[in-house]
């Protein structure tokens, strides 16, 4: 089934009671619309050449009449045109966003991400106008037939040569559709490159204004706005080309009509009365308002037809729920780890895990180090079911986590990543989201144990600050210490901590490592970090080296063989300052 006609099944067709009221307020419309066409052989013939009041009257009230009806219907269509417009753009937005949040991490490093914002903003915009204009569809075809109906009755060999110009009008519209959809597709790849592109440097700023690279940002954002607008305007080229034309294939054909009726008129067989043939005129010229909206409908159709696709792209894609076959629901754990022969390298690079064997007892603290690339992010992102092994297996307490529920798993593990990811909205609100269940007291809790509390009580409105996109109101401790409460207050099993307290001041890192310290009581803890205060008294240190495991053992084993973490210790840890050694 193509994009068009699933998106139509699945979200436009559903609501096919109001459909039937549009349909219904479109027949009336369109006879409304259409009725005065023929009024008009009346008011020249009985009003103009009769001379008769009795018409007058009654086609002035007719007509009075027939436009209240014209209204009232009128305004049914369109109410319920954009009813059914806005329901669909609200539940596609929320089906796109839902699939998105579900699809698997590697679809995110393999996509810009302005392209997948456009698919939900720009696209989905443009529906909109494919949806107006194809309910408004039926009453612009029951008008058109209408108006023909009545001026094929009026003087079929006229209307013969009226329609004349038809073939060369859909000949004009086939031809210039496929260029508007060809276009239409480049010009909304260039609106996701462009989103991209400010979506970067937007949450890059601080690093553009570091190294005053804004004129050079700007001279970059032009030459990808230039770009588009020479797209779009190609493509608004083609749009006001087509109307034009077909106008001026409409109005020969009226001229024509004009021509030959005016003779018509003239001569009295076949005969035609100047009514019949002003109604006759009346109704071609009526037809040019439904015949250029069903021409824009057209491209709309064509438009909306590369945005549907798009889309469905985005839906066709395979979520983590599909894509997981566990079905272990797994009980509260103890934290026992068994890393089997693991094997994964990226599709793109050279990167991965090779041949990992390691065992991690129940509440044990393991630190990973190695240098930049070595793949220990990797390895805690194979641990959280982000990437599928190649080959291997990774145990919880004895269970294959392929056949652990993604849920189940995760809920198990919290994690205070490099990079602390905070939302719009308040501290509270970026605390609770570790554990949505959780009581005031725990948040407050929480915050006193990652050292947060007092620098939140003294903002004005406490926890109910806003913390901007991306915690902006905040600086880099702050919002460091905000990510380790939010996993202070999941309780997790498994803790993993990817440089935790690297943001943070020498007093605040003494005070947040005792609190990550009674919070790793009991629990199995991963640190992924360069600093020797942050793992030297961990129970267990493995050292990666291009994804394998190079050397195992504790601080005071490692550090006298001459190996990579000796190395590593020289180049970092004997730099670092004592007060942060002597804080572990």
């Amino acid at each position: 089934m193509s994009p068009i006609k699933r998106f139509y099944k699945q979200y436009v067709l559903k609501y096919y009671s109001r459909i039937l009221v549009i349909a219904l307020a479109s027949l009336i419309v369109s006879i409304s619309t259409a009725l005065p066409a023929g009024i008009m052989k009346y008011v020249v013939d009985k009003v103009l050449f009769e001379k008769s009041s009795h018409y007058l009257f009654l086609i002035s009230l007719g007509l009075i009449l027939l436009f209240i009806i014209k209204g009232v219907f009128y305004y049914i269509q369109n109410y319920y045109t954009a009813y059914i417009g806005q329901s669909v753009l609200r539940q596609l937005r929320n089906d796109i966003y839902a699939h998105i949040n579900r699809l698997p991490i590697n679809y995110f490093e393999e996509k810009q991400t302005g392209h997948i914002m456009a698919r939900i903003t720009s696209d989905v915009v443009l529906l909109q106008n494919l949806i107006d204009a194809s309910i408004g569809v039926a009453s612009d075809i029951l008008t058109v037939a209408g108006l023909i109906g009545w001026i094929i009755y009026i003087h079929y060999q006229l209307a013969f040569l009226a329609f004349l110009v038809i073939p060369f009008i859909g000949f004009i519209v086939s031809r210039f559709s496929q260029r508007v959809r060809n276009i239409t597709r480049t010009l909304q790849n260039k609106v996701g490159d462009i989103t991209s592109i400010l979506n970067e440097k937007i949450s890059g700023i601080r690093t553009v204004k570091s190294f005053s690279n804004e004129s050079i940002e700007n001279d970059r954002f032009a030459v990808e706005t230039e770009e588009n607008f020479k797209i779009a305007m190609k493509h608004n080229k083609l749009l006001a080309m087509i109307l034009p034309i077909i106008e001026f294939l409409n109005t020969t054909g009226i001229v024509i009509v004009l021509s030959v009726g005016g003779y018509f008129v003239i001569k009295p067989n076949p005969g035609l009365t100047p009514g019949e043939l002003i109604s006759f005129l009346t109704a071609l010229g009526m037809l040019f308002t439904p015949i250029k909206r069903l021409t824009n409908a057209t491209n709309y159709y064509q438009q909306a037809a590369v945005c549907i696709g798009r889309i469905y792209e985005i839906f066709d894609e395979r979520t983590e729920d599909e894509n997981d076959n566990g079905s272990v629901v797994l009980p509260e754990i103890k934290g026992s780890i068994e890393f089997r022969s693991l094997n994964f390298k990226y599709a793109k690079s050279e990167g991965g895990v090779f041949d990992f064997n390691l065992s991690v007892e129940p509440g044990a603290i393991t630190a990973i180090v190695g240098p930049s690339g070595s793949g220990k992010t990797t390895l805690m992102n194979l641990l959280m079911r982000f990437y599928k092994l190649d080959s291997g297996s990774i145990e919880i307490d004895g269970v294959n986590i392929e056949k652990v529920k993604l849920k189940s798993l995760r809920s198990q593990i919290g994690i205070v990543p490099q990079d602390s990811v905070l939302f719009s909205g308040t501290i509270y609100d970026n605390i609770l989201y570790g554990n949505h269940s959780a009581t005031k007291e725990q948040v407050m809790s929480a915050a006193r144990m990652a050292n947060a509390y007092d620098f939140i009580e003294k903002f004005p409105l406490g926890f109910e600050t806003r913390v901007g996109e991306h915690g902006v109101k905040l600086s880099g401790g702050q919002r460091q210490r905000i990510s380790i409460a939010r996993a202070i207050l999941r309780d997790p099993k498994i803790l993993i901590l990817d440089e935790a307290t690297s943001a943070l001041d020498a007093e605040s890192e003494t005070l947040v490592k005792d609190a990550l310290d009674r919070l790793m009581q009991g629990r199995t803890t991963f640190i992924i970090a360069h600093r020797l205060s942050t793992i030297k008294n961990a129970h267990k240190i493995i050292v990666l080296e291009k994804g394998r495991l190079a050397q195992l053992g504790t601080h005071e084993q490692l550090i006298e063989i001459n190996g990579v973490y000796q190395k590593l210790y020289q180049t970092y840890f004997e730099k670092e300052p004592v007060a942060n050694a002597t804080a572990a």
